[in-house]
């Protein structure tokens, strides 16, 4: 159906296709997920909390009760006080002793890591199967290059026909080398533009 668009002139349209048969073949990586951690626009809920934190509540009528009926401490007599201040204190002498030396500690031994499973090479059927799909690829991206340089997307064809050029088997592709060739020379891109022509 691409192809039939394209041959009436419907490039837009044509691109579309092209592009969604590159994607059913090869889907396009879906980008990582968004991990910015989401902030709530209610902040007056983070205020209050942090100001309610710092406030200490007010003494209960309990403390303020037991505060005002425990009696004061029974006085001490002055006989006492004289007496423990006339009575000498005899300093202790604390005895240094070395420190104990720890016995040296033996590294553990080293853990081998496994050895990496072996992965096994692809049956011929699966090369055969990868070697198709590249080139169906390869065939889209060729197709898709005309039509970027036919709405003046020139880097998009030089991206498009240089895919195609590193595809096995389509080192030599004509139509790529020479599609390339148009859109460098469109690009200004002289000496690029001169060796794609020499190369068809």
């Amino acid at each position: 159906r691409a192809n039939a668009v394209f041959s009436g002139g419907n490039y837009d349209e044509a691109l579309s296709l092209y592009t969604e048969a590159l994607n059913l073949l090869a889907p396009p990586v879906p980008p990582p997920p968004f991990s910015t951690p989401i902030i709530s626009d209610n902040h007056d809920v983070a205020v209050v909390a942090e100001a309610t934190s710092t406030i200490s509540p007010p003494p209960s009528d309990t403390a303020a009760t037991s505060a005002t009926t425990t009696p004061p401490p029974a006085a001490i007599p002055a006989t006492a006080t004289t007496q423990a201040a006339e009575t000498p204190v005899t300093p202790s002498v604390v005895s240094a002793s070395p420190p104990e030396e720890k016995p040296a500690e033996t590294p553990a031994p080293a853990v081998p890591e496994p050895a990496a499973a072996a992965t096994p090479e692809p049956s011929p059927e699966e090369l055969a199967r990868r070697k198709q799909l590249a080139d169906l690829a390869a065939l889209l991206l060729n197709n898709r290059s005309a039509c970027h340089l036919r709405l003046g997307h020139f880097e998009e064809c030089v991206a498009d026909t240089t895919r195609v050029l590193a595809t096995a088997g389509f080192e030599r592709n004509v139509k790529a080398l020479d599609r390339r060739a148009q859109a460098y020379q469109a690009l200004g891109k002289q000496d690029q533009a001169l060796a794609d022509y020499k190369a068809v």
